[in-house]
């Protein structure tokens, strides 16, 4: 294998992996409770970052302790358990912004409601 050739393998090996899976963190629920749920394993977690719950349900990070943090859910929560697993997304609390978001009606991640079009953000603002 000639040099060249080893060049453009590792370059499309590099170019093939994902970043943002690369970085995510697992953790596992040890409790929920009035839609907050205690989390273990994300040891790197950030204060307002947007973690997904095993079946798709998106939680915010809002305490930060030595062992576990604080998630609260942002949806529905009571079909959440014990030892499913959570997984940090590195993205911080934020929502599109834009001309297009004009007379919209929008819940609190950002995503309409009025039964109209489908956004596309080209421009995100952070919440906090």
């Amino acid at each position: 294998m000639s040099a060249l050739t080893l060049i453009q393998k590792i370059e499309q090996q590099i170019n093939e992996v994902n970043l943002a899976e690369a970085f995510t963190e697992q953790g596992t629920i040890i409790d929920i409770k009035d839609g907050v749920a205690t989390v273990s394993g994300l040891h790197n977690a950030q204060y307002s970052e947007i973690v997904v719950f095993q079946w798709g349900q998106k939680g915010l990070v809002l305490d930060l302790m030595e062992d576990y943090v604080g998630v609260l859910v942002l949806g529905e929560y009571m079909g959440l358990s014990q030892w499913e697993t959570v997984k940090t997304t590195g993205q911080l609390f934020s929502v599109g912004v834009g001309d297009e978001y004009i007379g919209r009606v929008l819940n609190a991640l950002g995503d309409p409601v009025d039964g109209g079009k489908e956004l596309k953000a080209q421009q995100f603002f952070p919440v906090e």
